[in-house]
């Protein structure tokens, strides 16, 4: 599960759209805040779909890829991030030991077709937080 966890968390990942809108991850709370950067107004994104508490966001050829510890949310919305719907999600590739830096791939097309892939870089910092 990606949480709750044993501190707190709060914002925790920032992206911005081709519309100057930016979305904010909190991480404590398993929620995604939508900000108008024209006027500093913000209100929570209503998500359809289990999207889990983004640790990282990366927007890209119009969706919202959410980076949990567990897995990537893939999220679309047709209202500028006012509400949204998690169409997909991918598994993180995680390493046999499950406690070192892993590299996972998944493909995408960019804004001129062509496919490309994003590379999410997985670290378990819970050695970290153990007493």
């Amino acid at each position: 599960a990606d949480g709750p966890f044993p501190f707190p968390f709060g914002s925790n990942g920032i992206t911005m759209t081709e519309k100057g809108t930016l979305i904010v991850s909190n991480s404590g709370a398993g929620t995604l805040v939508r900000i108008d950067a024209s006027n500093g107004k913000s209100m929570n994104v209503e998500i359809q779909g289990e999207s889990g508490h983004g640790w990282g966001l990366l927007y890209a050829t119009g969706r919202l890829y959410v980076i949990t510890r567990t897995a990537i949310y893939v999220l679309e919305s047709d209202d500028d991030w006012q509400n949204a719907t998690v169409v997909g999600s991918i598994d993180i590739d995680k390493s046999a030991d499950g406690e070192t830096a892993t590299t996972g791939t998944f493909g995408l097309m960019n804004d001129y077709g062509y496919p490309t892939e994003i590379y999410v870089t997985y670290v378990r910092f819970d050695d970290l937080f153990r007493e």
